[in-house]
């Protein structure tokens, strides 16, 4: 009875107070009932919307301003059935609800769900409207770890490191990578953003191990677009060290990309060890073909740098 009362009212777009009255007198109506919000998405304006999330949350327990671990308040988001003014209204209310899973979404956080699941690979194209509420879920999951910072490529990479998927199923990776291109040519600009630390998203990435052998390409591509998108970040030095330090360090298999971003790094030695690049390859723990081939090119490209020697 109230959710039908409750449906039948949003359809009229109704004053905010008839709203307040409708659900004091129902106040389960809101409940489990995804239809309340795509009525009000078609028919209310979003503080109609706002309140019936309000009241959702109120009822659940959930608070705009705590961290909940329960499932996601919305997970239908991404139905077409709500509008891009509806997320974004939903959104700016919980921007936690991004980050949380739901049993509806197979497990995943909405914003997940869009980087990993089938469902979303199987898409092969996105309308205009599902690509925005993505780029709005990329600030949202960043807002919430830091509203003064806002940093979407950081927050793409936070949601691949959290999860292995991207690093053990081809599938995955070649999505991610793709929505990763997209972001590239629509929003360029934020690729220059830079994290809480002062970091780019390329270095942000390559402060993190690479320690998959299933998904080198995918490695690889993911820092060709971080470095396509902004070259500058090649040279910026955090703490006395380049990209080209961090990647060494780190196993990615990229030296020769950040060496053509930024050719001098390979004269650098690195203030927390006081090596060359060529050096940190040879001292490195792993003993394989790929070190000994990578500290020969290093090498090569700047025989000189064999009779510096070593700062401690």
């Amino acid at each position: 009875m109230g959710r039908l009362f409750l449906g039948t009212l949003l359809s009229c777009n109704p004053p905010l107070a008839s709203v307040q009255y409708t659900l004091r007198a129902f106040p389960d109506a809101v409940s489990h009932n995804p239809a309340a919000f795509f009525t009000a998405c078609r028919h209310a304006s979003p503080d109609v919307l706002k309140l019936l999330m309000r009241h959702n949350l109120s009822r659940s327990g959930s608070s705009c301003n705590s961290e909940n671990k329960a499932e996601c308040p919305y997970p239908w988001i991404l139905s077409e059935h709500i509008s891009l003014e509806g997320a974004k209204s939903l959104i700016e209310l919980y921007p936690q609800g991004v980050l949380m899973p739901s049993t509806y979404l197979k497990g995943y956080c909405p914003l997940d769900y869009f980087l990993f699941s089938q469902d979303m690979i199987d898409q092969k194209e996105l309308d205009v409207t599902t690509w925005n509420k993505f780029k709005m879920m990329l600030f949202a999951s960043d807002c919430c770890c830091c509203p003064v910072v806002i940093s979407p490529v950081h927050a793409f990479l936070d949601r691949i490191f959290s999860s292995s998927e991207f690093f053990v199923n081809i599938k995955v990776a070649q999505h991610a990578l793709w929505l990763l291109h997209q972001l590239r040519w629509t929003d360029r600009w934020v690729f220059g953003k830079q994290g809480r630390d002062g970091s780019f998203p390329l270095q942000y990435l390559l402060r993190h191990p690479c320690v998959t052998e299933e998904c080198m390409v995918a490695a690889r591509e993911l820092v060709k677009i971080l470095v396509e998108a902004n070259p500058s970040s090649s040279c910026q030095v955090i703490n006395g060290r380049v990209a080209l330090h961090l990647a060494i360090e780190n196993g990615w298999p990229c030296h020769d990309l950040l060496l053509a971003a930024y050719p001098d790094a390979l004269n650098l030695a690195d203030p927390s060890t006081g090596l060359l690049p060529f050096q940190t390859a040879a001292e490195a723990n792993e003993s394989s073909d790929d070190i000994l081939d990578l500290t020969y090119e290093l090498l090569r490209a700047s025989p000189t740098n064999a009779r510096m020697k070593v700062s401690t």
